[in-house]
């Protein structure tokens, strides 16, 4: 049996340990914070060297710090070190707790794999976050990037899987328009543009651009010219 006062003691005891790892928790944090904020301050002041050094004070404090890899992989995007922003961006979105903060994490990756010409992993990866989150921004993201690696097919069957989650948005068709006049398809380019404007009248991006065809916007001119395809899934074959 412990006596009162061995158990005072102890209770001392726990009583100091719980604030000592409070105090080294904050501490972590605060000047985990500190370096983020200094990084921000040398990015601002286009300070890179500076600001990867505070950056990867903070990763090295805290290997857990997303926002810091995250920042350490735009920095390496600006210096043009693709692979070393792939390894940032993918510790950022392992170790990620804010999931507003995962599109871009997905985007820097993404473009870090274009810019390495990894044709085979960037599919997988936009691939992936179609299949993880499913959103009309993933879709857009996956049609753009394919749009980049030639994947013309891929790329508008995306852009019409954006449209489909996002019925009001005239930029997944007004994206797939650029698609098409990039190689110089003007019959298709003109129908996706079409889209756009029956999507959104209003918005003056499409209306402008089919001017630039000489065709003048107008009831008619949005009705769909035929009906739109089933939408299917992109298996990974298809890469």
């Amino acid at each position: 049996m412990f006596s009162r006062e061995d158990m005072t003691m102890r209770a001392r005891g726990a009583s100091l340990l719980i604030c000592v790892m409070f105090v080294c928790l904050a501490g972590c944090q605060f000047s985990n914070a500190l370096w983020r904020r200094q990084g921000h301050d040398a990015v601002r002041a286009k300070d890179l060297q500076t600001a990867e050094d505070r950056f990867g004070r903070a990763v090295a404090r805290n290997p857990t710090d997303w926002r810091a890899h995250f920042h350490l992989g735009l920095i390496h995007l600006e210096q043009d070190r693709a692979t070393e922003a792939e390894q940032s961006f993918e510790r950022a979105l392992s170790v990620c707790s804010d999931p507003n903060y995962v599109p871009a994490i997905i985007d820097g990756l993404a473009e870090s794999l274009a810019r390495q010409q990894r044709a085979e992993r960037l599919a997988e990866v936009l691939r992936d976050a179609c299949v993880r989150y499913g959103t009309s921004y993933d879709y857009l993201r996956q049609g753009r990037y394919l749009a980049r690696i030639h994947d013309v097919d891929g790329a508008n069957l995306a852009f019409r899987k954006a449209a489909r989650f996002a019925p009001g948005d005239p930029v997944p068709y007004l994206e797939m328009a650029d698609l098409y006049e990039s190689i110089n398809d003007r019959g298709r380019a003109i129908e996706a543009l079409r889209r756009a404007y029956l999507t959104d009248p209003a918005d003056r991006r499409a209306a402008e651009r089919l001017r630039g065809y000489g065709i003048v916007p107008g009831p008619t001119i949005a009705l769909s010219p035929e009906k739109e395809p089933t939408v299917v899934e992109i298996e990974p074959t298809d890469y």
